[in-house]
């Protein structure tokens, strides 16, 4: 168990009697005194007066000039004491009168179901019973003759085999009937029998005759031409729709420019030089350090954007640096890169712009600072509809 100092009373003085012994070490210590000379002089047996007389002086001595972790033994001695005589179990007893809100009686009332409501809902139930018994566990599937004949007509135009009717009640269309045998006749399923829904006999069709019947061949011809002029302009739609698809991605990925001081158009990547960097871009200062990249970002309408992620890849697509924007649009490396060529990346983590993707060249030199211009919605419609109308974006 950890031990703590016990705090040191330091609020009020005591009085020093010689030295650092006060008043009460110094009474202490003149009681073991006295009492040790009272052992000494009263005990008549030499021994014990001795050891009576030596254990009161060390006493006396002890509880003026020894504390135990800090603490005098007048108060191990008193806390000993109590600790002896204090209870070690207490009980709790309930005092007091409860308030009448306790121990008032109450009534409660117990409604009485009349006999009528009683018959009523017994008369309900038995009627749910005889309701969910004439349910039948699962449903049945039962194929209209119409339809089946409709079906297996339809089914005839792809094979040349006999095809089997479902003939109920009716008369075989051909004259000549030709039975097929080991074939199990077409036996329909019947509901039970219900108020609503009468029931329909089973018609046993193993004394009928089955026609087998054969395609026409125009209708056959026309069915398969149909079909092969179907599959071409499935083919062509399927053909157009993926020219669309391309041209929609490539109009959405992003352009490789390389920054330049001066162009004809407006472009979304441009660097400046020393001077005009401070001035136009706000830039505090330039890295006196060859191959440090140094940059700011910005929207369409030249607003600064913050926590945009850029990727330094190299030739192959490998990235080599991860930046991010300040709050103020800016980014630069914190190390010189290589001399070579480098595709700076560009991308909003919440996909409301789209970047170009800049081609930069390092050779030992000063990089001059570039700004990136975001494309928008609005700059990506636009080009879409330059393109399609021009033939090319860049006019």
């Amino acid at each position: 168990m950890e031990q703590h100092p016990v705090p040191r009373n330091i609020s009020s003085f005591q009085f020093h009697l010689v030295g650092d012994m006060t008043l009460r070490q110094f009474f202490y210590l003149a009681a073991g005194i006295g009492i040790a000379i009272v052992f000494y002089k009263a005990v008549p047996i030499p021994i014990v007066n001795i050891a009576l007389a030596g254990a009161s002086a060390l006493g006396g001595f002890a509880f003026a000039f020894l504390p135990i972790q800090d603490r005098p033994l007048d108060k191990w001695l008193l806390l000993f004491i109590k600790s002896i005589f204090s209870p070690t179990q207490y009980l709790w007893r309930k005092e007091g009168i409860p308030p009448e809100i306790l121990t008032r009686a109450t009534i409660i009332h117990i409604k009485v179901t009349s006999p009528i409501n009683i018959l009523a809902h017994k008369e309900a139930q038995e009627k749910l019973r005889l309701y969910l018994a004439t349910i039948p566990a699962a449903p049945h599937e039962i194929i209209n003759a119409a339809e089946k004949k409709y079906i297996d007509k339809t089914l005839s135009l792809f094979d040349s085999t006999p095809v089997i009717l479902n003939t109920i009640g009716k008369t075989p269309p051909s004259p000549t009937p030709t039975p097929i045998p080991n074939i199990s006749p077409f036996q329909p399923a019947t509901l039970p029998p219900t108020k609503d829904v009468p029931s329909e006999p089973a018609v046993n069709l193993q004394t009928q005759a089955i026609p087998s019947v054969s395609p026409p061949t125009a209708d056959r011809s026309l069915l398969s031409q149909q079909l092969k002029n179907l599959a071409s302009e499935k083919e062509a739609l399927e053909n157009e729709l993926r020219k669309l698809q391309q041209e929609m991605e490539k109009s959405k990925s992003p352009q490789i420019i390389k920054p330049r001081l001066e162009a004809q158009k407006e472009p979304t990547i441009k660097a400046f030089t020393a001077k005009t960097a401070s001035s136009e871009l706000g830039l505090p200062y330039i890295p006196q350090i060859p191959n440090i990249i140094v940059g700011i970002i910005k929207d369409p309408q030249r607003k600064l954007l913050p926590n945009i992620i850029l990727t330094i890849k190299d030739k192959s697509g490998l990235p080599l640096r991860a930046l991010k924007t300040n709050k103020l649009g800016q980014f630069a490396t914190a190390t010189p890169l290589p001399n070579g060529i480098y595709f700076l990346e560009i991308e909003d983590p919440l996909k409301r712009f789209v970047f170009d993707i800049a081609e930069i060249t390092l050779s030992g030199k000063i990089f001059l600072p570039i700004e990136i211009i975001a494309r928008g919605e609005k700059e990506l419609i636009r080009e879409q509809l330059t393109k399609d109308l021009f033939g090319s974006a860049n006019i």
